[in-house]
């Protein structure tokens, strides 16, 4: 994903999405260091439970697959790539209309502890793997961390706002 300092990638600016009048950094992948290498489409390399991960947002769109194949090869992607891969051409088939997600080929209720302490692990495992996420992490250290781009409904989302800032937080702290 290039050079996390960078004030411009792929020809557009990134932008500061710091507010010291609240405190808070809105973590977006269009934004500058370090809500930027924060932001799940971010390449971010780790194994999580002998599957390889490209990205937290690979790892997010293959928990939409129900095969293990399907799901290790989404896995393995990050950016945009990744997060288009979690679209699907069929949209009866979505995995909201079961509110099912998948790791290994067994399915997960999405809104169940179970999917939570998931969610967690991974972003551990990356966090203990990956020193720039661990490095970006520390700077936002006393500041509230946001994701105000995302989707609040857990019903319509693998991940909501909350939750993201909640276990980056949670891992920070």
């Amino acid at each position: 994903m290039g050079n996390p300092y960078a004030s411009y990638r792929n020809g557009h600016q990134l932008f500061d999405t710091y507010n010291p009048v609240d405190n808070t950094l809105d973590i977006r992948s269009n934004a500058l260091w370090p809500a930027n290498v924060l932001s799940n489409l971010w390449e971010k390399p780790f194994l999580f439970e002998d599957v390889e991960c490209g990205s937290m947002e690979g790892f997010l769109q293959s928990l939409k697959q129900p095969d293990p194949e399907k799901q290790k090869a989404v896995s393995l992607l990050y950016g945009n790539r990744a997060k288009n891969a979690g679209k699907l051409k069929d949209e009866k088939k979505a995995w909201y209309h079961k509110q099912l997600l998948y790791w290994k080929g067994v399915a997960i209720p999405r809104r169940s502890e179970e999917y939570i302490d998931l969610l967690r692990r991974a972003y551990r495992s990356c966090f203990e793997q990956n020193e720039l996420f661990r490095i970006a992490l520390a700077e936002t250290k006393g500041k509230t961390l946001t994701h105000l781009s995302g989707c609040s409904d857990s019903a319509r989302t693998i991940l909501t706002g909350e939750e993201f800032t909640m276990i980056l937080t949670e891992l920070r702290d």
